[in-house]
């Protein structure tokens, strides 16, 4: 069953759009009709899929620089660059920006809330449903940074389950 969806496009050809994301997560975001984009983003409901933690997908932009701002709970970021490095961020104005091809994973806590803006120039992937600048990242990544997704596994079910 598809989640509710709302696309309102604005008079100047922006698309702001609410929706509840395949995580359960709340996403509102406008995108302006030139190509950046802001968003909000709530996790809801935070529970593990078949014992496994709500992890976004791993992945990179093309040409587009991604700005996370933290509101308010915490998040985890996994990242390589090109070593593996992780960030929790767990106070309201704390940002990372990751920047086009830098390869990265994102957990949002419980019931966190988190800004992002994605700004420059994209790069299509044709082989997305959407021809977005969102590319998948390849195994090397997940198995570059197995053991420090493990690692914040076992710190995330200890320190805030």
């Amino acid at each position: 069953m598809e989640k509710p969806r709302t696309d309102i496009i604005l008079p100047d050809g922006s698309v702001f759009t609410q929706k509840i994301m395949p995580s359960g997560e709340e996403r509102r975001r406008i995108r302006f009709f030139d190509g950046p984009s802001a968003s909000v983003t709530e996790e809801l409901d935070w529970k593990p899929l078949n014992g496994l933690l709500p992890w976004h997908d791993a992945h990179f932009y093309g040409g587009l620089t991604k700005t996370y701002t933290l509101v308010s709970g915490w998040v985890y970021f996994l990242w390589t660059d090109p070593n593996v490095k992780t960030r929790c961020m767990d106070e309201g104005g704390q940002t990372i920006t990751f920047e086009p091809g830098v390869p990265h994973l994102v957990l949002p806590g419980p019931m966190s809330v988190i800004m992002t803006a994605k700004y420059g120039d994209p790069l299509f992937n044709p082989n997305h449903p959407k021809n977005n600048d969102w590319w998948p990242v390849d195994e090397d990544f997940d198995n570059l940074v197995k053991h420090e997704k493990v690692i914040a596994e076992g710190i995330v079910r200890t320190k805030f389950l």
